[in-house]
């Protein structure tokens, strides 16, 4: 399953499958990172009648190499690798850049 994300505009999209969706599983060709939700790509997801908000992390530092290329939560410390998007539900994906796409493999397949 693929979904073209439009640039530099919120894209919605929803987990098609019977089981949960893990945000490190989403594969975006070139995500767009930043240090903080303004710069940065973003995801929207509905949780408990609330929107939580992620940002993709990049900070470029060679002393912490594992701080890049993975979602973050909105307070941009902690990491968001855990996580999941619920059978079903619909999310928004903020892009800060060109049009890309994002695939899903299935959980099923696993």
């Amino acid at each position: 399953t693929a979904v073209t994300i439009l640039a530099n505009d919120m894209t919605m999209f929803s987990n098609p499958y019977p089981t949960a969706i893990s945000l490190k599983d989403l594969n975006v060709a070139n995500p767009f990172g930043g240090q903080a939700m303004a710069d940065a790509d973003n995801l929207l997801i509905w949780k408990n009648g609330a929107y939580h908000y992620y940002f993709y992390g990049y900070w470029g530092d060679p002393n912490y190499p594992d701080w890049d290329n993975i979602w973050y939560y909105d307070d941009g410390e902690t990491d968001a690798s855990d996580v999941t998007i619920d059978p079903g539900i619909a999310a928004w994906y903020l892009r800060r850049s060109t049009a890309t796409t994002m695939s899903f493999v299935s959980p099923l397949a696993k």
